[in-house]
């Protein structure tokens, strides 16, 4: 790798900062489609089961009896609840819909990644992501044994900025 750090040095040293231009590959090796999809049909089918509640998937509102503060009285709001429960099992299955299909969407486009690297379409999205990142931290762990040290004064500065970035006091003994 030392080898081929030298190469891109020579003839294209802003590919040696590859690594912060895929600042998302952590973050990715993290997840998978799959794993996703398959929570998104579990959600499903209990959505499916929450319709099939006959009585509170039932077009007609209907009345309970539920205590309130006071006494035998209805509560408020008990009929609102049962009035809207339809409406929002209309809802969460047309954002159901819509999480599923972009999910879709971001698989088929890692499906395009996977093509363009070469690699088998069924390698899952965490291990490619992974196998990716831990590539980056290689290479970022030979470029620094490759670079050679900036000079001390420039080292200094360095340290000065990095110091006045953080509210440090000893900003004022780098002039």
């Amino acid at each position: 790798m030392h080898f081929m750090i030298r190469l891109i040095q020579a003839q294209d040293p802003d590919v040696l900062n590859v690594r912060q231009d895929l600042s998302h590959i952590p973050d990715a090796s993290g997840f998978s489609t799959g794993a996703i999809m398959n929570e998104l049909g579990v959600l499903a089918q209990q959505l499916e089961v929450a319709k099939s509640i006959s009585i509170l998937g039932s077009p007609e509102p209907i009345a309970v009896d539920t205590p309130s503060s006071g006494g035998a009285e209805d509560a408020p709001g008990s009929l609102a609840i049962h009035e809207s429960y339809p409406m929002f099992l209309r809802f969460a299955t047309a954002q159901l819909e819509l999480v599923h299909a972009e999910v879709g969407r971001v698989q088929h486009k890692y499906r395009d990644i996977l093509n363009y690297f070469g690699e088998d379409t069924d390698l899952g999205s965490d291990v490619f992501f992974q196998t990716l990142n831990n590539f980056g931290a290689s290479f970022e762990q030979a470029v620094a044994e490759v670079r050679p040290p900036p000079p001390p004064r420039i080292r200094a500065l360095d340290i000065c900025v990095q110091n006045a970035l953080r509210g440090s006091k000893r900003v004022f003994l780098c002039r």
